[in-house]
């Protein structure tokens, strides 16, 4: 049965962790909806409870020290491309970004640009597995399942020290 953590107010809305023995989703809110509205939509009613990753997220939010692991996460509903282009995804130092096209090169397959970025914008575990790190080659932030025209990718790499102007980060 799953259980879910919720972690309200942070600098991109609502945060609703669902999990059993592992991490199965982190789910943020969208523009009209909350994270746990998304989450009872899909799994139905969770019983609430507590997670350790909802303090090291909070950490992460508070430009604290945070330690994520992929060890807590479940990869099971990703096929094995997905899971590399995540696995590598989350060697990504916080404040640093790569591009689509390094990622690709970095799993062995360097036509695979495009690929990457459909993995990475189905990541089930924003944040801890930074997709919002990555970027086009020519600065423009690309997309961010968290919609809202990229709102929350922005916020998230201004939070770790990038500036973005008109979908572009400035150097």
């Amino acid at each position: 049965m799953f259980k879910q953590a919720f972690i309200e107010n942070t600098i991109i809305g609502s945060i609703t962790i669902v999990f059993s023995k592992r991490i199965e989703e982190i789910i943020l809110s969208s523009a009209n909806v909350s994270s746990c509205e998304i989450a009872y939509e899909k799994y139905g009613d969770l019983c609430v409870s507590d997670h350790p990753v909802v303090v090291e997220l909070l950490n992460y939010f508070n430009k604290d020290d945070f330690n994520f692991s992929v060890d807590d996460l479940n990869f099971s509903k990703c096929g094995d491309f997905q899971k590399s282009v995540l696995m590598e995804e989350f060697k990504t130092p916080f404040g640093e970004v790569n591009h689509y096209k390094d990622l690709a090169m970095k799993i062995d397959n360097p036509n695979s640009s495009r690929a990457v970025g459909n993995a990475l914008r189905n990541n089930p575990f924003p944040i801890i597995i930074p997709c919002h790190r990555t970027i086009k080659v020519n600065g423009e932030i690309g997309g961010f399942n968290g919609g809202l025209n990229n709102y929350y990718k922005k916020i998230l790499l201004e939070h770790e020290g990038h500036f973005v102007k008109n979908q572009k980060i400035i150097t």
